[in-house]
């Protein structure tokens, strides 16, 4: 299964676990976006050509293929870790430590399990989360969590 098959399994958990939807579906929990052109838009703006239902209050987030870890060889053709980055950008700073925790409890240290469809070997937080940067649009933080799952056929 190919990283970007990882990165929907992501979203769709969260979106399943209540903790965000998709852009385009209207409702109170944040826009999660995969991989945005132009960035992931602060809470309260609207992306580029989009519409006002896309719109996060208070916190919008973003999911990204990160570098993965090589496996070890006759490993590599069968099992693969692949990691995703989530931004996180957020009105107020506790927001995105609420945020955090709520993906914390769903993705960290599950081992031999579906996420979203996927059957994974493994889930772990790869990378905790570190302020990006700050500003009169938004507080933006990132965190990363590592998937070991199987390779399946072309």
């Amino acid at each position: 299964m190919a990283a970007k098959a990882v990165i929907d399994a992501v979203r769709d958990e969260l979106v399943a676990q209540g903790i965000v939807r998709k852009p385009a579906v209207a409702g109170d929990e944040p826009p999660c976006w995969i991989e945005p052109r132009n960035g992931v838009p602060a809470p309260g703006e609207i992306s580029e050509g989009g519409d006002d239902v896309e719109k996060g209050d208070l916190a919008v987030l973003g999911l990204w293929m990160a570098p993965g870890i090589p496996q070890e060889p006759f490993v590599a053709s069968t099992i693969r870790h692949s990691v995703i980055n989530i931004e996180v950008r957020v009105k107020k700073a506790p927001i995105a430590i609420d945020l955090e925790n709520e993906i914390r409890h769903v993705l960290n240290d599950k081992v031999d399990w579906t996420m979203g469809g996927l059957h994974l070997i493994d889930s772990l937080i790869y990378r905790e989360m570190q302020p990006l940067g700050r500003s009169n649009q938004a507080f933006t933080y990132d965190f990363a969590y590592g998937f070991h799952h199987y390779v399946t056929a072309p």
